[in-house]
């Protein structure tokens, strides 16, 4: 049942955070290539996509997440229903338009003990992003922005069209180094070559699907920005946010919210060009800015809520706790007390022991007795009696000790140490037995 909750869940998160999440990054690349056939666009982003994703593969030894699955393990009882719920409200999101954080929605819910990381890389490139774009459009706007807004009927010179599919090519790749994490994290964190060939054809093909609709309700985000179907706009909007991702992917492994930094460097830029063009007035800026980030707000609140309300609903159902991954598994050494608790030790139904005699052959008489008493009662028993005199005593003890230790508990072993009357004729250092205790041992 885990295996078909797994590819369940890879089906369902493999078409909604292309659907919700990667249009956000080739928003831009629809939008100002509207009037190309949908098959030529999808062809080209699927090569990128083979490219990343074979060498993610072969250089990563089978880890298409680039790594950023390392503190993310797999569930200790497996995929359940409750970590194909994300997926779903991601469908329901996108259906109205929201553009939500997959990253928070996904992976919270298989280590909500990174969500801390998580949130606080996303705010800090969200801040990044913002300045980063105020910066350059602060320095551009005027002679770039502004060309383009006054010869948007004109079209765009040959070689901006190169470089915007260079853009494209370059933000797409660093884009799925960053979140295919959101995606395979339902499946093996190798994948062997039955699982490539399968994630392969689902990618390709929902890709297709998602295309053919040009982006969907997502990508009305990008197309009610300034200039965003120009293709210089475009391109330059790819550039930054490619750079960006770039910077945070070298940061850390720990992933991030993609969409946050889309959001920020968006938002950045509308205030520059607000701020110098007068067009579109700021006020007006400061709403599209405080809606969008409103709708992604409404995503990171839903990921905390299923985060921590899913495995208590889980436990509700199943009347068991739902153990969570953390951060770092933690393998706790029994109590001593339980010990206790161990049942008591059973002998065999046939004895067999090695009796080492330390002392005086004199001795030897007295030690036969208990052995015939054995035998007497139990015929099957096997003993074995050794004594080589009192300077054999030392020797004689270790090898004892190394009997009962590599018994390992199979057999019972007896033993009877005689020991001179003179105890400085033992060694005291002989007595010192470095291979543990010795469970299992009797003496009579």
């Amino acid at each position: 049942m885990t295996e078909t909750f797994a590819f369940v869940g890879f089906l369902l998160a493999a078409y909604s955070i292309v659907a919700n999440d990667a249009i956000q990054t080739l928003g831009t690349f629809l939008s100002s290539n509207a009037k190309r056939p949908w098959w030529l666009l999808w062809a080209f982003a699927c090569t990128v996509l083979m490219v990343v994703f074979v060498y993610g593969w072969i250089a990563n030894d089978g880890d298409v997440s680039f790594g950023r699955l390392s503190k993310f393990p797999q569930p200790a009882g497996g995929i359940t229903w409750l970590h194909i719920v994300p997926p779903i409200i991601i469908l329901f999101l996108t259906r109205f338009g929201i553009p939500v954080s997959t990253t928070f929605l996904v992976l919270a819910v298989f280590a909500p003990g990174n969500m801390t990381s998580m949130l606080s890389k996303s705010m800090l490139g969200y801040l990044v992003s913002f300045f980063v774009a105020i910066g350059v459009y602060f320095l551009i706007s005027k002679s770039f922005e502004k060309r383009i807004a006054d010869s948007a009927s004109k079209p765009a010179a040959r070689y901006w069209y190169a470089l915007q599919w260079i853009s494209t090519a370059f933000l797409w790749s660093q884009w799925l180094m960053h979140d295919l994490a959101n995606i395979f994290v339902y499946l093996p964190r190798k994948l062997n070559v039955p699982y490539f060939f399968f994630a392969t054809i689902v990618m390709l093909g929902l890709h297709a699907l998602i295309f053919s609709r040009r982006g969907g309700e997502i990508q009305q985000i990008v197309t009610s920005k300034t200039n965003t179907s120009d293709i210089r706009s475009a391109t330059l909007i790819d550039f930054i946010y490619g750079f960006i991702l770039v910077i945070f992917k070298e940061y850390s492994n720990m992933p991030m919210s993609t969409t946050w930094v889309f959001l920020g460097l968006l938002a950045g830029r509308e205030t520059a060009i607000s701020l110098l063009l007068k067009a579109p007035p700021l006020k007006q800026t400061s709403g599209i800015i405080f809606r969008d980030a409103s709708k992604a707000t409404v995503g990171l609140v839903v990921s905390a809520v299923l985060a921590i309300g899913l495995p208590i609903l889980a436990a509700t159902i199943n009347g068991t706790a739902e153990v969570s991954s953390s951060e770092e598994s933690t393998v706790s050494a029994p109590a001593i007390s339980d010990l206790d608790k161990l049942s008591s030790f059973e002998p065999s139904e046939v004895l067999a022991g090695d009796l080492q005699l330390a002392g005086s052959d004199t001795l030897r008489p007295a030690a036969e007795v208990p052995i015939n008493g054995f035998g007497g009662d139990s015929p099957t028993d096997v003993w074995q009696l050794e004594s080589q005199g009192s300077g054999s005593a030392s020797p004689a003890v270790m090898a004892f000790a190394r009997d009962v230790i590599s018994s390992q508990g199979e057999a019972t072993v007896f033993g009877v140490g005689l020991m001179p009357l003179d105890p400085s004729m033992l060694p005291q250092q002989a007595f010192k037995i470095d291979d543990g205790q010795l469970p299992g041992l009797q003496s009579l």
